[in-house]
């Protein structure tokens, strides 16, 4: 007998899509309003890397209970719960005049956007057959990160032409609207899907596959590797990018965006085919070793001779995103070092530790900037600045030069399988 399917679940999949999508444009646009943000709430380059990182600050340990919350009361209530968290929070940092206000905002926004992936990743198993989960996974993932791509490009340009709390202002109301549609559209799985749920759930103790998995000394290796390789996208294109090429090379508000969402969009491009050839070879070692080092010198250029002209910063920056898609393989390899029973909470664990380092590295990054340089962004950029640009961010190739030295010590197993994952 031929397998039904819901008349709705292409819907309820681009709605999902869409959530992501979403959550990835507030995840990233503080990066093209730092001389707005440093000039409207009075602060220096800590306290910007700080407001950018409350977001982080709720984002990661929120992964570590996303997956069994998801489990228990399905995606329709969770996804809008999280999206209209996630709309209200933009809209209260557009109309705020006080910090901590908008460092609530931000951290609110983190515990909205932890179920967007996650509730991507569910309604795409919960609504299609097996064969087609992979494909839809790998395709839904580069449409949500385009919202990075445009949060970077589009959104620097819209902000060059209205004023940012207005613009967030809609931003934030254009999610609340997003969570009605949601609560609207997406229904509970079907009949099928939901007693092959039931009779699948067993003893699920998330304290003890977080202690299995902690006890793996592979964990520990893997996750060192893949926070350490995620520098490039999460702190770098994430927040920094933007003023250091506005200050260092000079560009526009617009290029400059434009330019750091390269590396999302080198990332877009080359994660999947990164995963689908380290499939094919059964490795993932080679394309940790052979990539790592092409993200690394791309740094060398763009941090050490400037000023570049604004082709040659997009070409590197896009070289870059291609080097940083090989983080990727860490999320499969988190997978492949656990057991079976415990291989959602590996994922889950391994983003922990990435952002929780992507958090602590865009803070410290700003006080290396105070440090070196005590004065605020928006002030006429000087040539201490510029060294405190260089020096501060030349963290992030020696990230990626500490990270390809723990690949050494990774162990590959024998089995091979792949996910996309961010």
């Amino acid at each position: 007998m031929k397998k039904q399917y819901h008349p709705l679940r292409w819907l309820i999949w681009t709605l999902a899509v869409l959530f992501y999508f979403y959550e990835y444009l507030i995840r990233v646009f503080p990066s093209v309003l730092t001389t707005e943000l440093t000039e409207f709430f009075q602060i220096n380059a800590a306290q910007l890397g700080a407001l950018s990182a409350y977001y982080i600050y709720a984002y990661a340990p929120m992964q570590l209970v996303v997956g069994p919350l998801m489990d228990r009361y399905g995606a329709r209530s969770l996804i809008t719960i999280a999206c209209l968290f996630c709309g209200l929070s933009t809209f209260l940092f557009g109309i705020t005049s006080y910090l901590f206000v908008a460092n609530l905002s931000r951290f609110l926004m983190g515990i909205g956007s932890a179920f967007g992936f996650i509730g991507f990743v569910y309604i795409c198993s919960h609504w299609f057959s097996g064969k087609r989960l992979a494909y839809l996974v790998g395709i839904g993932n580069s449409f949500g990160m385009l919202g990075a791509v445009f949060g970077l490009s589009l959104l620097s340009y819209i902000f060059s032409k209205f004023p940012w709390d207005q613009v967030l202002f809609f931003i934030g109301i254009g999610g609340i609207i997003l969570s009605i549609i949601i609560f609207l559209i997406i229904r509970k799985e079907p009949e099928h899907i939901q007693e092959k749920e039931s009779e699948k759930k067993e003893e699920i103790n998330l304290k003890e596959d977080i202690k299995l998995v902690l006890k793996n000394s592979k964990t520990w290796i893997n996750g060192i590797v893949a926070l350490l390789l995620y520098a490039p996208a999460g702190t770098f294109a994430g927040l920094w990018a933007t003023p250091f090429l506005k200050t260092v090379h000079n560009l526009s508000t617009t290029q400059a965006g434009t330019a750091a969402s390269m590396i999302y969009f080198g990332v877009i491009i080359g994660g999947p085919i990164i995963g689908t050839l380290s499939d094919k070879m059964k490795s993932r070692k080679f394309f940790l070793f052979l990539l790592t080092p092409v993200c690394l010198v791309g740094f060398i250029p763009l941090l050490y001779f400037p000023p570049l002209s604004y082709s040659v910063i997009i070409a590197i920056m896009f070289i870059i995103g291609i080097g940083a898609g090989v983080q990727l393989l860490t999320y499969t390899l988190s997978i492949e070092l656990n057991t079976e029973k415990c291989k959602g909470t590996a994922v889950a664990v391994t983003n922990f530790l990435v952002f929780v380092f992507c958090a602590f590295l865009q803070t410290f990054i700003g006080i290396l900037l105070d440090y070196g340089n005590p004065v605020n962004l928006d002030d006429t950029p000087s040539i201490h600045l510029i060294e405190s640009y260089e020096l501060a961010l030349t963290l992030i190739p020696a990230s990626l030069l500490l990270g390809l030295i723990f690949v050494f010590f990774l162990k590959e197993e024998k089995h091979i399988s792949h996910i996309t994952y961010q």
